[in-house]
């Protein structure tokens, strides 16, 4: 069986990320896999805007910057931290992350670049969950949630909106900074939030939103 890591890119151009070959039941290689790529920076790196990168297995990461607009495709893996290092990962650009997202203790998803001089847009077609000690924070653009938001970790906008047009079920800690606008065009379960706003930030209430509890 062969442990090393490689890709495939089919037909569409997507990237697929392989951290074992594939092998059929007499352990021949199912397909004619080309280079590999070790880490999901390779492979975000190789793949062409409008793409998609798919994990096949759980990826170590340290910092990935996404500088150009791909889908990424978690296909119900987890991104890791390396050992001894938080890993960040960067959104740059326009990203779409095209199926249920888990960000791990230790694992932080920026949305645009520290000192906010670059802007990133973050879509997620379906849901994500921040355990304790992860962390989604907007420096600068916007982050579009249209499955469920289930968070026991933190949500920072300095400067940018969220558009809820899916269901805010649970968070711990949401802190919209006074740049920072919240869109309800779904759901949101006030009584299970945390909601802080800052003066200045804005709260807009979509003509088919539901807020559960009242503010």
């Amino acid at each position: 069986k062969n442990n090393a890591a490689a890709k495939y890119v089919n037909a569409e151009g997507d990237v697929y990320v392989y951290y074992e070959a594939f092998v059929d039941a007499d352990g021949n290689q199912e397909l004619s896999l080309g280079e590999g790529y070790a880490t999901l920076e390779a492979a975000v790196a190789a793949a062409e805007a409008g793409k998609t990168v798919v994990l096949l297995e759980n990826a170590d990461v340290s910092v990935v910057e996404i500088t150009k607009g791909i889908k990424l495709d978690l296909n119900g893996k987890n991104l890791l931290g390396v050992t001894g290092v938080n890993p960040i990962i960067r959104v740059l650009s326009d990203v779409t992350v095209t199926k249920e997202l888990m960000i791990r203790d230790g694992v932080s998803l920026f949305i645009g670049s520290e000192d906010a001089k670059q802007s990133g847009s973050l879509t997620l077609a379906k849901d994500v969950q921040l355990t304790n000690e992860g962390l989604l924070r907007i420096h600068s653009g916007d982050l579009t949630i249209n499955g469920r938001y289930i968070a026991a970790g933190t949500l920072e906008v300095h400067n940018g909106t969220v558009t809820v047009n899916g269901s805010l079920v649970n968070g711990n800690y949401m802190d919209f900074w006074s740049n920072a606008t919240l869109i309800n065009n779904g759901t949101i379960d006030n009584g299970n939030l945390n909601l802080n706003f800052a003066e200045g930030a804005t709260y807009i209430h979509g003509e088919n939103a539901e807020l559960m509890t009242a503010y």
